[in-house]
């Protein structure tokens, strides 16, 4: 390799000197990032030996108590490289220690940012991250440090995207000023035990994705927003705390099969599959609620009393394979689409009054015991399906019910109209009108 000595009024631009001088190139092939880092470490005429390892990518340790900016790709796949000492640096660029894969201490007291993919798969023996001054980490900044036990960044506000993702051994993430988490910033921690977000208002999509083993509360008492997929197969999760969310989205909790209490006092809204299959639940409160996504409680299988005051649409399978509900009530819902209630063996009574529209079918399919649907609006619903109600005793079926036959309960004024209205007629023979009286008697 042809090298050239530079001073401090060349490193502008370190890089075209070495191109230019003699007409012979020594820039690596890849990444070309290798040679303009150079730049960013200010190196002068006393750092030629140091400068020659970096280029070579030989160099096994540095200390640089000058330097307050890494470059991008500064020290990438340095893979001899296992302790770094920066007591000033400021900035760390993309990709500056990519690929180091034996890098065991790093010492950055004054970082403030961290850029994506700056420490990516630094996998065999880096086991602490530790910076006291860091507030920005980058996306995939540690990506696939699979030995890091510990991390320490107590002002770091925002979490990129995939920041520690597959950082399989980390157990404890504690970040008490960070406000969001970014997708997937901790996808794959299998063995995470503890996440510390005391003013975290967002969490993106994935993040806690599969952290499976040990992690058994998350409670995030600022976060407003919970992601696609947040905490999807968190097999370990008990207790979910979130008292000032408002939107929970597709797959939030999905697989969650250990979870047994949730608390979400401010959700106006359920995303699609958001707990599905949380086969652990057995109780359930949105007290303002207005929305729940398709398949959201789909197989909560031991889910025995739910509460939804404010809810105004039922999304399709919303509490399909909920075999253990016995009871519903909807003061609010006007809303219920298809296969909802479906395959909800022990229910036997369901109350809708305000209720405008039953779309799809199989809305009350093979709920074997449904024996009473009220239905005491001042207005018939339309029903768009004759098999809204398949397969139980209100449509004929009494294996379970030892031969007694369901009733659609209705306002004795809207008796004749109910009757005759599309689809309600196949139904016609179990459609019981009742007075005033008798409803303001009804205890539901």
């Amino acid at each position: 390799m042809t090298k050239y000595i530079v001073n401090d009024t060349e490193l502008i631009s370190v890089a075209d000197t070495i191109r230019t001088k003699g007409n012979t190139s020594t820039q690596l092939e890849w990444p070309i990032g290798y040679i303009e880092a150079i730049n960013n470490f200010q190196i002068s005429d006393s750092d030629n030996e140091i400068e020659e390892k970096i280029i070579t990518r030989t160099i096994s340790n540095y200390t640089n108590e000058k330097i307050k900016f890494i470059g991008s790709y500064a020290f990438a796949m340095c893979t001899n490289l296992t302790n770094v000492d920066f007591p000033i640096c400021t900035t760390i660029g993309s990709d500056a220690f990519y690929n180091c894969s034996n890098l065991t201490t790093i010492n950055f007291p004054a970082c403030t940012t961290i850029g994506g993919s700056a420490f990516f798969n630094c996998c065999y023996n880096l086991t602490t991250a530790s910076f006291p001054a860091c507030t920005t980490i980058g996306d995939s900044a540690f990506y696939n440090c699979s030995s890091l036990t510990t991390t320490n960044f107590p002002v770091c506000t925002t979490i990129g995207a995939r920041a520690f993702e597959s950082c399989s051994n980390l157990t404890t993430a504690n970040f008490p000023m960070c406000t969001t988490v970014g997708n997937g910033a901790f996808y794959n921690c299998y063995n995470l035990t503890t996440a510390n977000f005391p003013k975290c208002t967002t969490i993106d999509n994935y993040a806690f994705y599969t952290c499976c083993y040990n992690l058994t509360t998350a409670s995030f008492t600022k976060c407003t927003t919970i992601g696609i997929n947040a905490f999807s197969t968190c097999y370990s999760l008990i207790t979910a705390n979130f008292p000032v969310c408002t939107t929970i989205n597709s797959g939030a909790f999905y697989n969650c099969s250990s979870l047994t209490t949730i608390n979400f006092p401010m959700c106006t809204t359920i995303g699609s599959r958001a707990f599905d299959s949380c086969s652990s639940l057995t109780a359930i409160n949105f007290p303002v609620c207005t929305t729940i996504g398709s398949s959201a409680f789909h197989y909560c299988s031991i889910l025995t009393t739910i509460s939804f005051p404010a809810c105004t649409t039922i999304g399709s399978s919303a509490f399909d394979n909920c075999y253990e509900l016995t009871t519903v009530n909807f003061p609010a819902c006007t809303t219920i689409n298809n296969y909802a209630f479906n395959f909800c063996f022990s229910l036997t009574t369901v109350n809708f009054p305000v209720c405008k529209t039953i779309s799809g079918s199989f809305n009350f399919g093979r709920c074997y015991r449904l024996l009473s649907a009220y239905f005491l609006g001042s207005s018939v619903p339309k029903l768009t399906s004759s098999n809204a109600f398949y397969s139980t005793p209100i449509a004929g079926y009494t294996t379970s019910t030892e031969g007694i036959l369901g009733s659609i309960f209705v306002r004795a004024s809207l008796l004749t109209q109910f009757k005759s209205a599309v689809n309600w007629s196949y139904f016609s023979s179990r459609i019981v009108g009742l007075t005033d009286k008798e409803i303001a008697a009804l205890n539901i």
